[in-house]
């Protein structure tokens, strides 16, 4: 019987350490601890505003050295101006400070907000892109009082305590048992909802938007508009239900029409009802907690929400369509998109548009985005061979003969094949690039210049597998050079030419010469060559500021043109034909004009000087104009300027917005257009060009000494030095976040049990120091605590964990020890409780950004207490320290069904276990051994691929991979190199994301036909796949707080064993515990068994199988936090033998084994097993 009591100790502690042993907290922006960095601190009446300083300067050889100074006190600024205004508009003032931390480790936009924990977030660099989806470059007011107004308006909104995250409900019920004698099967049911202040994301991320316009720092862009225009005219705003969540957003730029969506709905409102409005609605909610925050739109206006939703959209469409009718009255000047023939929505008859309007919304809209969505940067080479554009990280080469595009060659077929420019395979190649920036051909050369990243081009298959160094955590934009050499191919029997670039595991071949890193250009962006192809210019970033510079290919010759040091933005730099000046575009003080300066960095002196904004200069050698984006007719459009003349040409009228001009050497237009379906490159006709006079928009006439005063002015902030000391951890340490739980498990098929408690998470705000106490108290108890010190390369965390939890079950007492004879059999019922204490310590190095090693050393105990003992008995003692590595890399989203992604798990543990367990004699008997203070080796690998379906041009698997179907492989194998106790063999079987985690590379399916920790072993080898696919994929429902926005399939099967050691099949060569357990007389008979020729000792089999189907269901709830479940149905094919209560019943056979062995009686059959989630992710 006490042989079967160990059995119950066995799953439940494995279960909870397997819980609580992770190694990694999540930090918020960067992966990396940078401790190469001082960090500062700007104290205002309001505000601690915390920068960084690198510690070693960039003259001492620091080439990643940083300061955020100037961004710090420009945004300390800000901030403190919109304080009492964006109070004001709640008539919510705050008591407590605000700590916002000013990052410029990174060269892309990163900002966030936690109201409940007084901490805001930003970036000093705003990336490349962030201007054409908001306007102007005004980075640092703009976002600050975007997020601060997060602050204020949640925190009059929240109807909970700050102090809490809200309330969290769960419950797991979980039954072993397959089929009973009253038909009941094998279930694990697993909820989880939690309880919080929401509201729908159109009001919180337009709101920021409108309370920021509303206090004086932003208004309505062109660029803003352009985005509500062409959503309205092209039917892609976000439809009633999907405006109130930010999840389900599968279309092109449907994450940016909730701010601009929220944006303008809130200034329809002004104009209904006032221009506090918006703000009411916080104070509304503030009052009483709510189970939809929309409701508060009908107790505040008298009108439900969804009323004034289509009275918006009806008042918008009026609007926009009037605006449409007078482009086209004028002449709609447009081009189309330079594609090879004319798509399927491109209809010219009826039958057509009929056929084409029949698919559903999604299907066509995917349609449209098929020929890309974020094209951007098109150029064209000086001599006309090649043209190409940035096609999300990729810059696309292809010929650049005009002829080659209906759009110029005034070819008007439908269908056919792709004209040679896009298709020819021969002459096109691409190459890695930013996903934002500017790149140019070289003149002279068959070669470019792009901005890409410091470490994108690694060639050895250690960085591929994630062994790239990157400790600092620096991985800075910077100028490549790439080569584009022919080189020959085969095809078929012929051998052809080609740019193609040979490739190795996936990655393009480095050749001699063939690319590489423009010395000194770290943090380089928008290259551009001049027309000898000697010298570039290009951007240079550092502290909220661009300058200009220009450098020679190999790095020398560097000359910084301009020395701003006051948030200075410039965008877009291009040379005269002849050399020997410079055009660009500057932002600033509220203003973004074009600029000339000889390429000395002499005469700089502006265009114009007006209220527009003017973008994206190119200066064409081939009538030498400089041709433009600007918007004075609210509309980007593309207009020309003769420096000669100093007159202006409209050459487009578009309705959307037409930006990044380039003049092709025959004089045609290709240029970036923007649609609701993306950002699409068009090309429009010479003889195509509205031509018309545009002297008049354009100010040409102004002061020249005040334009020069302008460029040389600079704000004095250095009147915040006296507020700024060294950041101390101590003094930024937010108010402790609490968040009650309440939680309904089982111990037994029948023993449910109510905890309470509650978890509390605390940290600095620079993240130095970071810790959370998490308890509960009910029929279970533990508490934990953890500890993390993140302020050198690497991460030291130590911990403690007190469990204590009962049982109860019941035993078979058989006299005779034959099952089928009745009379004779009782049951006994017994409850114990066990206890386990563990600490545990270890070091964790995140070596970049997918790749952890570490390592980790724990002590803990085992101690059991039966119903009539007085205390607790030590079990066992045991101590273990491990060394691991992780690679985790995961892109296609995380949702339901990613796309693709690798996660690898490598671990090796040396471990010490002491059985002291007094009824057992202080000894454990295992597989025939007598095992007592003993030490053991682990091994184990983990890999998960994920992958797009491939399709080997058979167009049903075509259409399958364009649906994203998508294949998952894991695999896990793992060896320990001796004989140990069950509690430190591997186990397997049934898993439920309530107790596991969901939304990782890694599945949670492996032999999910079998109980949860049911098998176990010293060897494992576990193979698990799974297809999967949409059922729905952009489906949209909303019931109540529930909005429902996708149905996934999953099918799959695990294949593998666990394999352990085995007692010697000679009777004669062992004997009888006390227990009953079989013990050799010499442990060398006791044998190892091979994988996948042996049965496995333990389960009976040499080889295990199992087959599930699950259904996904991406949900949130109440419009704050994803709500996914699912249900899965698994069948285990094989049955299985093991220790204790093996079929689930919760009643132990303690009768002899009928094949003569220490496992128990009971089997489990092959059967069915039902998982289901509500809330629990998959």
């Amino acid at each position: 019987m006490n042989r079967c009591i160990s059995a119950v100790i066995i799953g439940s502690l494995f279960a909870l350490v397997s819980a609580f042993s992770g190694t990694a907290e999540a930090k918020f922006v960067f992966a990396q601890n940078h401790p190469d960095l001082e960090w500062y601190t700007i104290e205002t009446e309001h505000f601690h505003v915390h920068y960084p300083i690198s510690r070693k300067a960039k003259e001492e050889g620091n080439k990643h050295a940083l300061t955020a100074e100037w961004s710090a006190r420009k945004m300390t600024k800000a901030a403190e101006e919109s304080w009492p205004t964006m109070c004001a508009e709640f008539n919510y003032f705050l008591n407590e400070k605000i700590h916002v931390v000013v990052l410029n480790q990174g060269d892309e936009l990163q900002g966030f907000t936690i109201p409940t924990w007084d901490w805001v977030e930003l970036s000093a660099n705003p990336g490349g892109t962030f201007y054409r989806g908001r306007g102007r470059m005004e980075w640092f007011s703009d976002v600050f009082v975007h997020e601060f107004a997060h602050v204020v308006s949640l925190k009059a909104n929240a109807a909970f305590s700050e102090g809490t995250q809200g309330v969290l409900l769960g419950g797991l019920y979980r039954n072993g048992i397959n089929v009973d004698a009253t038909g009941q099967r094998s279930v694990a049911i697993g909820a989880e909802v939690v309880l919080s202040d929401t509201e729908s994301v159109f009001w919180t991320e337009g709101g920021a938007e409108y309370w920021s316009d509303n206090t004086g720092y932003n208004w309505w862009t062109t660029s803003r508009d352009q985005n509500i225009r062409m959503s309205t005219l092209e039917n892609r705003l976000l439809e009633y239900d999907e405006w109130h969540t930010r999840f389900g957003k599968w279309g092109w730029g449907d994450s940016e029409r909730y701010y601009q969506q929220g944006y303008n709905f809130g200034l329809y409102l002004r104009q209904r009802f006032g221009d506090d409005t918006y703000a009411r609605f916080a104070l509304e909610h503030g009052r009483r907690w709510r189970w939809e925050w929309v409701t508060v739109v009908e107790d505040v206006l008298g009108m439900t929400a969804e009323e004034l939703y289509w009275d918006w959209r009806e008042y918008i469409t009026e609007r926009y369509t009037a605006q449409h009718e007078a482009v086209k009255k004028e002449g709609e000047v447009v081009g189309r998109e330079l594609l090879s023939a004319y798509q399927e929505w491109e209809f010219t008859d009826p039958d057509a548009r009929d056929k084409f309007m029949a698919k559903k919304a999604p299907k066509r809209e995917k349609s449209k985005e098929g020929t890309g969505t974020y094209q951007w940067e098109p150029r064209t080479s000086g001599d006309g061979r090649y043209l190409g554009w940035l096609n999300r990280a990729v810059v696309r080469i292809y010929s650049g003969d005009d002829g080659n595009y209906p759009n110029f060659a005034d070819q008007t077929s439908t269908g056919g094949d792709y004209g040679k420019g896009l298709k020819e395979a021969f002459d096109t190649t691409s190459f890695r690039a930013d996903f934002e920036h500017g790149w140019d051909f070289v003149p002279g050369k068959d070669a470019v210049v792009v901005t890409g990243r410091e470490d994108q081009n690694h060639q050895d298959i250690g960085s591929l597998l994630g062994f790239r160094n990157d400790l600092d955590g620096y991985n800075w934009k910077t100028i490549w050079y790439y080569d584009m050499p022919y080189r020959e191919k085969k095809v078929g029997k012929q051998t052809v030419l080609t740019r193609e670039r040979k490739r190795r595991l996936g990655r393009p071949v480095k050749e001699e010469g063939s690319f590489y890193k423009v010395p000194n250009t770290e943090r380089g962006t928008d290259p551009a060559m001049s027309p000898d192809g000697e010298t570039m210019a290009y951007f240079e970033y550092t502290d909220g500021t661009m300058n200009l510079a220009t450098i020679s290919l190999d790095g020398s010759n560097k000359k910084l043109l301009t020395d701003y040091k006051d948030g200075t933005w410039m965008q877009v730099v291009d040379w005269s034909p002849d050399g020997s000046q410079l055009v660009f575009g500057i932002f600033r003080n509220y203003q973004q004009n074009l600029y000339i300066m000889n390429r000395d960095g002499s005469g700089i002196r502006p265009i114009m000087m007006d209220a527009w904004e003017e973008l994206d200069a190119h200066w064409s050698a081939v009538d030498g104009r400089i041709y433009f984006s600007a918007d004075p007719t609210g509309i980007f459009n593309i207009f020309s300027y003769d420096p000669e003349t100093e007159k202006f040409r409209q050459l487009t009228n578009v309705i959307g917005g037409a930006q990044s001009p380039q003049i092709t050497a025959d004089g045609n237009l290709i240029f970036n257009y923007y649609t609701a379906h993306g950002w699409k490159i068009y090309g429009l006709a010479k003889d195509e060009f509205l031509n018309k006079d545009a002297s008049e928009y354009f100010n040409t006439e102004f002061d020249m000494e005040a334009a020069t005063a302008d460029l040389e002015f600079e704000e004095d902030l250095t009147y915040f030095a006296p507020m700024t000391r060294k950041y101390n951890p101590l003094k930024s340490i937010m108010a402790p976040t609490g968040l009650p739980m309440f939680r309904l498990e089982n111990d037994g098929r029948t023993d449910l049990g109510l905890s309470a408690g509650g978890q509390i998470y605390v940290q600095d705000y620079v993240e130095q120091h970071a810790g959370f106490v998490q308890g509960m108290l009910g029929e279970d108890t533990y508490v934990t605590g953890r500890y993390f010190y993140q302020g050198w390369y690497p991460t030291f965390t130590a911990g403690a964990l007190h469990y204590r939890g009962k049982s109860g079950r019941g035993f078979l007492l058989d006299e005779d020890e034959d099952r089928t004879t009745r009379d004779d059999q009782s049951i006994f019922e017994l409850k114990n409780s066990m206890q386990q204490n563990q600490v545990f310590g270890g070091t964790f190095v995140q070596w970049n950004d997918r790749m952890t090693i570490g390592a980790i050393g724990s002590w803990m105990n085992y101690s059991v207490r039966g119903g009539s003992d007085a205390d607790y008995e030590p079990y066992m003692h045991a101590y273990e320290a491990s060394l691991f590595w992780n690679f985790e890399n995961a892109y296609g989203g995380r949702g339901p069904n990613p796309s693709g992604g690798r996660s690898i798990e490598a671990n090796w543990s040396h471990g010490w276990t002491d059985v002291t367990y007094p009824s057992y004699g202080g000894v454990a008997i295992d597989d025939g051994m007598i095992l007592d203070n003993y030490q053991y080796n682990n091994y184990s690998l983990r890999w998960t691929e994920l992958m797009q379906l491939p399709t080997f041009g058979i167009p049903v698997l075509e259409k399958a991979r364009a649906a994203r179907h998508t294949f998952q492989l894991d695999m896990q194998l793992g060896a320990i190199d001796r004989n140990v106790d069950v509690n430190d063999e591997f186990r397997a079987g049934g898993q439920h994301p309530a107790y596991f985690g969901y939304s990782s590379v890694q599945p949670n399916t492996q032999f999910a036909g079998y109980p949860g920790w049911s098998l176990s072993g010293e060897t494992m080898a576990i193979f698990n796949a799974a297809y999967r696919f949409p059922l729905n994929r952009y489906g949209f429902w909303r019931t109540g707080p529930i909005t429902t926005n996708g149905i996934y399939m999953q099918l799959g099967g695990t294949a593998g064993n666990l394999w352990s050691y085995r007692p010697p099949e000679d009777e004669s060569k062992s004997y009888r515990s006390q227990y009953d357990d079989r013990i050799a007389y010499n442990p060398e008979d006791v044998r190892r068994e091979i994988p996948f020729v042996d049965e496995a000792y333990k389960n009976g089999n040499k080889m295990l199988y199992d087959a599930f189907a699950e259904v996904r269901v991406a949900s949130d709830f109440r419009d704050g936090m994803g709500w996914n479940s699912f249900v899965r149905l698994a069948y285990g094919f094989n049955e299985i033998r093991g220790y204790g209560d093996v079929d689930g019943d919760g009643i132990y056979d303690t009768s002899e084994s009928g094949v003569g062995d220490e496992l128990s009686s009971e089997t489990e059959p092959a059967g069915w097993r039902l998982y289901l989630g509500l809330g629990t992710g998959w």
